[in-house]
C-alpha cells in the first residue's frame, strides 16, 4: 500500500482545531454542513486530483468509525489491490471530518486488518477543501463512487446526489463499474448465448465452493481467476506462475527426461506443477499437502481434465514438516523425480526435507525456493495459511543459497540454479525477486545413478 499524503497542491480551508475540539460531532457536522451549501470554498468549476491513474474509485467514509473503513476496504478495496492504473480516491472535509495524521492512521489500520500489510494499493487522500461547484467536475472525472453506511448523512447524502449513476452500492455493481471503465482492449470479453450454452454451470458452482485458487488453472474450458477470496491480487498471481513456468517447466525439462517418468510434488496445493510433468509424458504422479483446500482443488482440477488415467495420480493429505508423513510416501513410489516448488521456505526443518526428496528421488530433485546469502536463522513471521504447507508452522527457514547447494551435494546430487530471463514485477519482486536472486530455481541430478 502506498504510503497516503494529502493533496498540498489545492489550497486548504482548514478548520481551526482549538475551535474544532471544542465542538461537538453534532455542531461540526451542522457547521460543515452550512459551509458546504454556503459556498464557502474555491468557486472554480473544474476540481485537479493528484492522480495519473484511469480508473478513479470515490468514497467518503466516516473516518472516526473503523468498522466502515474495514467493510469499505473488504467489499470493494480487495478488488483494486494490484491493480495498476485504478486509484481509491477518500475524501477527507477539513472542517468536519479528523485531521490528515488520523485518518491516515485509522486507515492504514484498516489496511493492515483487512487486506494485510504487504497488499498494494493505490490511495490518494482528497483533503483540499470543495463544494457544490465542483461535484460536477468530480463526477466526471471518477468511474464511480462507492455509497456507505454514512453516505446517507448531510453533508455526504448531497455529495453522492450530485453524484447521481456513477454511485455504486453493492461489490458486484461495483466490479461492473471498474471493468467499463477499462479501455476496451482490457476488458473481459462478452459471450454470445451460443458460447454460453456450452458451459458447465455445475463446475462453476464446485470452481467457486473451492475459491481461492492459487493458480490460475483451466479446468475443461473454464478458466479460474487465481486469488479470489484472499489478499493477493490475480495480475499478480498470474505474472508469478508465467515467470515460474519458464523455470521449473521449460529449463527443468531441458534438463531432465520426464517422458514416462513417476513424479512426486511436495506441497502440491492443486497439483497445477506436477500437470505440466504429466502433459509432457509423465506416467504416474503423487502429490502430497497438508491443506484440505487444496486436496480437493486438485481432486477436481485433475479429475475434469484426465491428466493421466485413474489409478495413475493420487494426492494425500500430509505435513511437510512430519517426517513420518514424508517417509509414507515410499509406498506410493518409486519416483524418478522430486518437485519441491515453494515450499521449503515455509519450513523450520528444510533438510529434513531435503533428505526425504534424496531418499524417494531416483533421478532428480527441482527445488523453488527463496534464499538468502546472510546466516540461516528462524523468522517468527504469522502463519499464511493460503500460502504455506503447514499452516502452524511460525519459526521458518529461507535457506542459505550457499548451505543448499552444499547439502544437496553431500546427498549424493549435484544442483544447477537455473538462469533467470525475465525481470522483477508483481508475484516476482521483494522476496521473491528471482532477478535479484533472492528466490531460484534449482534442477539436482542424482550423481551415483549407477549403484541408484
Amino acid at each position: 500500500m502506498d504510503p497516503i499524503q494529502p493533496d498540498v497542491t489545492a489550497p486548504l480551508a482548514v478548520a481551526s482545531q482549538d475551535r474544532g475540539d471544542n465542538e461537538t460531532a453534532a455542531q461540526l457536522l451542522s457547521r460543515a454542513a452550512e459551509e458546504l451549501r454556503a459556498g464557502n470554498h474555491d468557486t472554480a468549476s473544474e476540481l485537479e486530483l493528484a492522480t495519473a491513474s484511469d480508473t478513479l474509485v470515490f468514497a467518503w467514509p466516516d473516518w472516526r468509525d473503523q468498522a466502515e473503513l474495514e467493510a469499505l476496504l473488504d467489499t470493494f478495496g480487495r478488488h483494486l489491490v494490484g491493480r495498476p492504473g485504478a486509484c481509491l480516491c477518500l475524501r477527507r472535509e477539513p472542517n468536519l471530518d479528523p485531521d490528515a495524521r488520523a485518518a491516515t492512521e485509522a486507515l492504514l489500520t484498516a489496511h493492515a486488518r483487512v487486506l494485510g500489510i504487504d497488499a498494494e494499493l493505490d490511495v490518494l487522500l482528497m483533503d483540499d477543501a470543495f463544494g457544490p461547484a465542483q461535484y460536477a467536475s468530480l463526477k466526471r472525472m471518477v468511474t464511480c463512487a462507492i455509497a456507505l453506511p454514512s453516505s446517507q448523512s448531510s453533508p455526504r447524502a448531497d455529495l453522492y446526489g450530485a453524484l447521481g449513476e456513477k454511485v455504486v452500492r453493492t461489490a458486484d455493481t461495483f466490479v461492473t463499474a471498474i471493468l467499463q471503465g477499462l479501455p476496451s482492449a482490457q476488458r473481459p470479453q462478452l459471450y454470445s448465448n451460443a458460447v454460453l450454452d456450452t458451459v458447465n454451470w455445475k463446475l462453476v458452482e464446485r470452481i467457486q465452493a473451492l475459491h481461492p485458487w492459487y493458480y490460475p488453472v483451466v479446468l475443461g474450458n473454464l478458466r479460474v481467476t487465481p486469488g479470489v477470496g484472499s489478499s493477493l491480487a490475480p495480475e499478480a498471481l498470474e505474472n508469478s506462475m508465467r515467470c515460474r513456468a519458464h523455470l521449473l517447466v521449460e529449463e527443468a525439462l531441458r534438463r531432465i527426461e520426464v517422458q514416462g517418468r513417476s513424479v512426486l510434488e511436495l506441497g502440491s496445493n492443486c497439483g497445477f506443477w506436477s500437470a505440466q510433468y504429466a502433459r509432457r509424458g509423465a506416467a504416474r504422479v503423487t502429490g502430497i499437502d497438508s491443506r484440505e483446500l487444496c486436496l480437493r482443488q486438485a481432486d477436481l482440477y485433475w479429475r475434469t481434465n484426465h491428466f493421466l488415467p485413474e489409478g495413475d495420480w493420487r494426492f494425500v493429505k500430509g505435513e511437510m514438516s512430519d517426517p513420518s508423513a514424508l517417509w509414507s510416501l515410499r509406498q506410493h513410489g518409486p519416483f524418478d523425480i522430486v518437485l519441491c516448488a515453494g515450499i521449503l521456505h515455509h519450513l523450520h526443518g528444510y533438510r529434513d526435507v531435503l533428505a526425504v526428496c534424496a531418499e524417494l528421488a531416483g533421478e532428480a530433485i527441482v527445488l523453488d525456493t527463496r534464499v538468502t546469502d546472510a546466516e540461516e536463522a528462524p523468522e517468527r513471521n504469522p502463519a499464511e495459511p493460503f500460502l504455506d504447507a503447514r499452516s502452524a508452522e511460525k519459526g521458518k527457514i529461507v535457506p542459505n543459497l550457499t548451505s543448499l547447494l552444499a547439502t544437496l551435494r553431500e546427498l549424493g546430487f549435484e544442483p544447477e540454479v537455473l538462469p533467470v530471463e525475465f525481470p522483477a514485477g508483481p508475484g516476482v519482486d521483494g522476496a521473491d525477486n528471482y532477478a535479484a536472486g533472492r528466490r531460484v530455481a534449482i534442477v539436482a541430478r542424482r550423481t551415483d545413478l549407477a549403484v541408484h
